[in-house]
């Protein structure tokens, strides 16, 4: 009689296995189980396509990713990409690096071919002053990697693309940010942005200063950028960029001087 229960034990067994199957598809197949991730768009190459699709070394940082550092400069964000290095050798003295390119230049950003919005802002020396770039600038940025960046030039450093905030379609946008530090670092940026069916327009404006936490290192940056985009027709599109920048670095002020003055 226990020869006929132990036939019975393989058919428990099987069963069992089927029901544990059954409600783990189910549990999966509950509608909103399932979160589908925001495609990435390259705009590179002279074309919109998936980040995927695109046979080439290619990272994009988000302006949500900028957002996300505890100072006003992209420097953190850019830095969290693979093969990039990018800071601050002195306040507002920006250099970057692609994959090594440093060794070849100590002082500055050179050979690596950066664009704005689609206009070289590189010069014809090679050499680009990103420090004039703001903070509240930025929407999105692009790094080109290895030889896919020779169809921007013969820089053989890389490539950065550097886009304007993109907003919604009728559409109107204010935001203001301030934030204040030790050694009298201030920021305070605002951005107005407004939509028409045919057209973008984006002002926005920046101001930053800092003393510094050692003698010549004093800080003061204003920038005021416009940005628009109209459209033509189906096929073409019209932008304008007007851009600003004052910048005063290693300033010696009336303060430090009766400063020394006192110490002498």
């Amino acid at each position: 009689m226990k020869q006929h229960y132990l036939f019975l034990l393989p058919a428990i067994f099987f069963l069992f296995i089927f029901q544990a199957v059954n409600a783990q598809s189910t549990k999966d197949s509950v509608p909103g189980s399932v979160e589908e991730l925001e495609r990435v768009i390259i705009h590179s190459f002279e074309s919109n396509a998936a980040e995927l699709d695109v046979p080439a070394a290619v990272s994009v940082v988000k302006r949500s990713a900028i957002d996300k550092t505890a100072d006003p400069s992209f420097i953190r964000a850019m830095n969290a990409v693979a093969g990039v290095k990018m800071d601050e050798r002195s306040p507002g003295s920006v250099r970057l690096s692609i994959r090594g390119n440093l060794l070849r230049s100590t002082f500055g950003v050179r050979n690596v071919k950066i664009y704005w919005n689609g206009v070289p802002f590189t010069d014809a020396n090679g050499n680009t002053y990103l420090n004039q770039v703001g903070f509240d600038n930025v929407g999105s940025m692009e790094v080109l990697k290895g030889p896919s960046g020779s169809m921007y030039g013969s820089g053989s450093g890389g490539v950065l693309l550097i886009g304007s905030p993109v907003i919604d379609t009728t559409s109107r946008q204010l935001s203001i940010q301030s934030q204040a530090g030790s050694y009298g670092m201030f920021f305070l940026g605002g951005k107005f942005s407004y939509a028409l069916p045919n057209s973008q327009n984006t002002f926005s404006f920046s101001h930053q200063e800092s003393e510094g936490y050692r003698d010549q290192s004093r800080l003061r940056r204003d920038v005021a950028n416009y940005f628009g985009k109209f459209k033509v027709n189906e096929r073409h599109d019209l932008s304008a960029n007007i851009f600003y920048n004052l910048q005063l670095l290693n300033q010696n002020t009336s303060y430090c001087l009766e400063r020394d003055l006192k110490i002498s």
